[in-house]
């Protein structure tokens, strides 16, 4: 039976978070397959990390001439742009990638993570200009069709962390300008970031260590259902209305993001839960973070928004290095 670190159950708790079958390194066999040439399609961390990260509270669409466009993105390959109005119904957004992309079978709309209905109009489920919508082919059952394999490149298992029997008591620890909970009572599969990025700076001295190092960045957590049902409650008021801000929402709060965020998943008749750990750009005055202190919150936890995160323009405000699972 798999335990705490092992691969089966990272691709379980992947699996339960983004809504597709992804199995371990070299899990799927040929003959498991749907073709003796099909290969199961490799999906990365950092795929499965831009959908978690894409699941953010939205504004409402701002539109010129009444329609925006939207980016359709193939999780196995296949990307189109099509132009949509607010009235636009997914159905017929389906078919309009189908028609340019020469696709005969079903697909699945994906947007925040969530599944969209064929009724759903791109009003309803705000979906914005620019927007990226993710879909999966589905065979004639309406499973996604074929397999996806877990890519064990981007994982650094040599700096893997066992916390499930550690207890920091009072013991205080820094990162960047802000205290550091580690998570204690989880496992963390460690991301392989050295170098990704650059320098290394901001991911601080290597080693178990209290104090911080110059220009190191702060910890924060990021739970996968941050996006489900409208979780995120995050209430501004400015001259007596609610605002939402756009952006990436995290935590410095590991006890909030278990309570309210952690994907629950089941694997070997036992329950676990998933999230991610992350370092964040800490420049406020850059607008590279916003802090919404939890006296706004309704959650008893701050909320740290990083609204410059674009990865299409290199800009990694939020930089996942680790997954932390814990059973439940």
């Amino acid at each position: 039976m798999a335990a705490l670190g092992s691969l089966e159950l990272l691709a379980a708790g992947f699996s339960a978070s983004f809504g597709v079958q992804v199995l371990p390194p070299q899990a799927a066999a040929v003959s498991d397959c749907r073709g003796a040439d099909e290969a199961p399609h490799k999906l990365t961390i950092h795929d499965l990390f831009h959908l978690s990260h894409s699941m953010v509270p939205r504004e409402k669409p701002c539109t010129t001439g009444g329609e925006i466009e939207v980016n359709c993105r193939g999780m196995i390959g296949g990307t189109t742009t099509i132009r949509v109005s607010l009235g636009t119904t997914v159905s017929e957004m389906k078919k309009m990638v189908s028609d340019k992309l020469g696709i005969e079978k079903d697909i699945r709309f994906m947007y925040d993570r969530n599944i969209l209905d064929d009724e759903s109009t791109v009003e309803s489920a705000e979906i914005l200009n620019g927007a990226t919508i993710n879909f999966i082919v589905l065979t004639k059952d309406r499973k996604p069709e074929g397999v996806f394999e877990l890519d064990p490149a981007l994982l650094a298992r040599s700096l893997d962390y066992d916390f499930t029997k550690r207890n920091d008591g009072n013991a205080v620890y820094m990162r960047g300008a802000y205290r550091y909970y580690r998570p204690c009572g989880w496992y963390r599969y460690a991301v392989s970031v050295t170098n990704v990025y650059g320098n290394n700076t901001w991911l601080g001295s290597g080693g178990i260590r209290t104090n911080t190092s110059p220009g190191e960045w702060p910890v924060s957590y990021h739970g996968t259902k941050m996006r489900n049902e409208g979780a995120v409650v995050v209430k501004e008021f400015r001259g007596g209305e609610l605002e939402y801000i756009n952006g990436v929402y995290s935590s410095p709060s590991l006890a909030m993001i278990d309570e309210f965020y952690a994907q629950i998943f089941e694997f070997e008749g036992k329950s676990y839960k998933i999230a991610l750990q992350n370092r964040i750009n800490p420049d406020i005055a850059g607008g590279h973070l916003k802090i919404i202190p939890k006296e706004r919150t309704e959650v008893g936890a701050d909320y740290w928004v990083s609204p410059m995160e674009d990865p299409t323009e290199k800009i990694y405000d939020v930089r996942p290095y680790g997954i932390i699972i814990k059973q439940v």
